[in-house]
């Protein structure tokens, strides 16, 4: 039986005892930058997102190389941002590649689990991916294309997200749906009775206005984060303070939600992340931000993801931690 738990980690450091950090606690390589759902509270539902290209291996070769010249290992490597990762046919390559490179605690994806079949999960799993994070956009097929706009097989959707699970070894196998794809009440029972037989851990996620540049509708009334507790407003955005972003094509961003990547601290293609990572550019973000808040940076003032989705709060220490950064 799935143990329900929340896809955020619950057991963190505590950032403002711990940052700046030299080695970011995690790094987001973009298996894919484009997604073949549309899901109307996603950036992708815009369909012009920009984001089309897959991270060539060579590419993702050279990040995991670049990794192993920080002093610590990455907590959590993913492979995923806003895209599919599916989408890349080299993805068990890759995440083998920076298994046997031994420079992270835990190699994860987030997929929609809709491009998986039993060859994809025995490549996966083969390769040494340590955790899976499935997530649904309905409980039949109806409802994921009233979601997602994807005619899907519901069917044959269980049937490989459950084989996934039967092989999985030691990796982990979490899922989780958005309660939009609700319709009344009675399909949250039925979501937990179809779906905890095939995980690890089971939750279900707040639809939340986390995008910039996204039109959400009741943006101004929502007051709940994505873990149904009160949204709390933050100066300052913990997220970019323990977290690096490579996008499919080498730009380096300092989170996942810069999807139209107007923050962009240089280019994994020619520019070493440790270099990047330890550069005056991620510097002079966070001096700003802990000098002026997040709203003096663009597309920050825009974002609402720190408000609504991230579980650090780190404002009522910026000028403890501005004067260590300076250090």
């Amino acid at each position: 039986m799935a143990k329900y738990q929340i896809k955020g980690t619950v057991k963190r450091s505590r950032l403002e005892e711990v940052i700046p950090l030299q080695t970011p606690f995690r790094v987001m390589l973009e298996a894919s930058g484009a997604c073949n759902f549309h899901c109307f509270f996603c950036v992708h539902s815009q369909k012009n997102t920009g984001g089309s290209r897959n991270m060539p291996f060579e590419l993702a070769q050279k990040c995991i190389d670049d990794l192993k010249k920080f002093p610590l290992k990455i907590k959590l490597l993913t492979f995923s941002t806003t895209g599919e990762p599916l989408l890349n046919n080299k993805l068990p390559e890759i995440i083998e590649y920076a298994k046997n490179a031994q420079i992270a605690d835990c190699i994860d994806i987030t997929t929609n689990a809709s491009l998986m079949t039993h060859e994809k999960s025995e490549k996966l799993i083969k390769a040494g991916i340590g955790l899976i994070n499935i997530s649904i956009y309905g409980l039949d097929a109806g409802q994921y294309y009233k979601t997602s706009e994807i005619v899907i097989d519901f069917d044959k959707l269980l049937e490989n997200i459950k084989y996934l699970y039967e092989i999985r070894d030691k990796c982990k196998i979490t899922i989780k749906i958005s309660d939009a794809s609700f319709t009344n009440e009675k399909d949250r029972v039925r979501f937990f009775d179809i779906f905890q037989g095939m995980c690890d851990t089971i939750s279900v996620e707040h639809v939340v206005p986390m995008w910039y540049g996204l039109n959400f509708p009741g943006t101004a009334e929502e007051t709940l984060d994505i873990y149904f507790n009160k949204a709390v407003k933050k100066s300052v955005c913990p997220v970019s303070f323990f977290t690096m972003a490579v996008n499919a094509n080498g730009v380096v961003s300092p989170c996942c939600v810069d999807w139209r990547h107007e923050l962009a601290f240089g280019n994994a293609n020619y520019q070493s992340l440790f270099d990047i990572w330890s550069g005056t550019g991620y510097r002079d973000f966070f001096i700003k931000q802990l000098t002026n808040g997040r709203q003096s940076i663009l597309p920050c003032r825009n974002c609402s993801y720190p408000d609504f989705v991230a579980m650090d709060n780190i404002d009522a220490f910026s000028n403890e931690i501005l004067k260590r950064l300076k250090n």
